[in-house]
């Protein structure tokens, strides 16, 4: 028999992080996440299993994340912080070895982990601009825009080369910036990364060339850009990356688009703008712990750029094709396509619907996709109230989409509350991925609506520019769709 729903129950699920295929396209790594109650932490687990889902590889834990295959043979790099969260190792696993050790221990975890080639790792490291004395803060400047990282007046983010066979670490940049995602050149020549370079202004960004010996070159876009997860191509000629620009004067409410780079011409293309949609993760999903990094674009050879497409209440994988130009959806539906790879036209994601939350999936061409992760199959001992979708029109002409949950075993002709849930912002959204909270809420005799109104993602800039009208235009939105919904 199914039962409801408990608090305490959260603790009983998997949350998935990154997921990455193999280069030989046989094995495929990722992240879980799982609450640890006893310890008060979370347990952050690297896992490799095959193509059917047979597991081959748990790292120890109980904090291992940023992990990224070698491009050639089953060597795995990865990184544990330590339980203070002040330390890490860095360790290299031969999948068919059986092997797993130190490389080198850091005095700060790195924020972003990548090869730059078989012998060498490259790692974005936060790094002190000078020393201070225990207990004691020297505050020459206060930098804005941080939340939750502690003290950052004195800490810059740099890039450091990393010789596995030795160990040994050495920084590459000398500056005061802060250098935040990072991609590798294929053949090993350079690396290239967005680069912040004003505190008072982190939303703007400039890319930046790195070699080894340290020299910098700085390439100009023409324009004031944020530029986020970035991928080089395999032939080393492009660069896809997230970026977001405030071309149209909407600020935040700006899409972040999918841009094409040419490194030869450095002629910059917007692969999305012809959508009208956005492509950061902004939807709610309430399962989850570290290692929820945005997805960067997919290379699949020199031919398709693999993306997300933020659409009303889905989240969808799209693909560009090099030699056509055109775009197409992929994974296009009733779902949320948390993170995904790509390897040799086959495409592993991690998927939640409203009904089941995140678990691995897989898709080959001319077949139909194929679950093969089930950590979270216990969603199937539990009594799931399916939300109703809806779409009103509101009273100035616009289209709002919203959802009713209704209470688990409810009785026709019985009255019960409902709990009008908002979301936060800017810019985020509800849609079509798993709520654990609001399958409480109707565990518990609660009816739950929620919709997204004007402020929200997955629509228009015009639909998310809000500034400056908090609580006009998006509570008529919420109430209307109350009105709607009752």
């Amino acid at each position: 028999m199914k039962r409801k729903f408990n608090p305490e129950d959260v603790n009983n699920f998997v949350f998935y992080g990154k997921i990455s295929i193999s280069y030989h396209g046989d094995m495929i790594a990722f992240t879980t996440v799982k609450p640890d109650r006893s310890n008060d932490r979370y347990d952050v687990r690297v896992r490799v299993v095959d193509l059917k889902g047979y597991p081959i590889y748990v790292s120890p834990g109980p904090y291992d994340v940023s992990f990224v295959w070698r491009r050639e043979g089953s060597i795995l790099l990865y990184q544990r912080i330590s339980e203070d969260k002040k330390t890490s190792e860095i360790r290299l696993v031969n999948i068919n070895k059986g092997l797993d050790f130190v490389v080198a221990k850091l005095g700060n975890p790195a924020t972003s982990l990548t090869w730059l080639d078989n012998e060498t790792a490259a790692l974005i490291i936060p790094t002190k601009l000078y020393k201070e004395e225990p207990g004691v803060h020297i505050i020459r400047s206060w930098p804005i825009w941080f939340d939750g990282t502690g003290f950052v007046y004195n800490v810059r983010s740099q890039i450091y080369l990393l010789d596995i066979s030795s160990g040994s670490l050495k920084r590459v940049t000398q500056d005061e910036y802060n250098y935040t995602f990072m991609a590798a050149d294929p053949y090993g020549r350079y690396l290239i990364s967005s680069v912040a370079k004003d505190p008072s202004k982190p939303y703007k960004t400039s890319l930046a060339i790195i070699r080894r010996n340290g020299d910098i070159e700085e390439i100009n876009l023409g324009r004031d850009i944020w530029i986020g997860p970035l991928a080089v191509s395999p032939s080393g000629r492009y660069v896809a990356f997230m970026g977001r620009v405030n071309e149209k004067g909407k600020g935040f409410a700006s899409h972040e688009e999918i841009w094409l780079l040419d490194l030869d011409s450095l002629r910059l293309e917007s692969l999305t703008r012809s959508l009208g949609l956005g492509s950061s993760r902004r939807v709610y999903y309430d399962i989850r712990g570290p290692g929820a990094s945005e997805p960067a674009p997919v290379w699949d050879g020199d031919e398709h750029i693999y993306f997300s497409v933020s659409k009303g209440g889905r989240y969808s994988l799209y693909r560009y094709s090099m030699k056509t130009g055109s775009i197409e959806p992929v994974l296009d539906g009733e779902y949320v396509v948390w993170d995904y790879d790509v390897r040799d036209n086959i495409i592993v994601y991690i998927k939640t619907s409203s009904t089941e939350p995140l678990e691995i999936w897989m898709l080959e061409p001319g077949k139909e996709p194929v679950k093969i992760t089930r950590f979270n199959d216990l969603i199937k001992e539990y009594k799931v109230s399916e939300p109703k979708h809806f779409i009103f029109t509101a009273s100035d002409g616009a289209m709002i989409e919203g959802w009713v949950i209704e209470p688990v075993d409810r009785e026709e002709g019985r009255r019960y509350p409902a709990i009008l849930w908002i979301h936060g912002g800017p810019k985020s959204k509800f849609g079509w991925s798993f709520m654990f909270e609001f399958q409480l809420y109707a565990s518990n005799g609660y009816a739950v609506i929620y919709c997204n109104p004007r402020g929200s993602d997955g629509y228009s800039e015009n639909f998310a520019d809000i500034r400056g009208h908090y609580g006009e235009r998006d509570y008529q939105d919420i109430i209307e769709c109350l009105d709607q919904a009752l």
